[in-house]
């Protein structure tokens, strides 16, 4: 596990420890160098910088600009799938 800098909490292995908006701790599920955005609600990928007021991860390298998370729906199984296992 990582601990937190205030020593009680902790993220598990490969995770950010990050500041939330309530002065406790989070874990933001980036490699340990993951950066803590200033909103103490998003974090970003090593090597970018937090863009809050575009919701943006910024590239420092390229400027690319990275969704801060993202969601993608889950998929439904179709009917004959359901059915194959029966």
């Amino acid at each position: 596990t990582v601990l937190c800098n205030d020593g009680v909490s902790e993220c598990p292995n490969g995770m950010t420890c990050c500041e939330t908006a309530d002065g406790k701790w989070g874990c933001c599920p980036m490699p340990k160098q993951a950066v803590c955005c200033d909103d103490k609600e998003h974090c970003c990928a090593e090597g970018t910088t937090c863009d809050t007021k575009n919701m943006k991860c910024i590239s420092t390298s390229t400027k690319e600009q990275l969704p801060m998370w993202a969601k993608f729906p889950a998929r439904r199984r179709a009917d004959w799938e359901r059915q194959k296992g029966q």
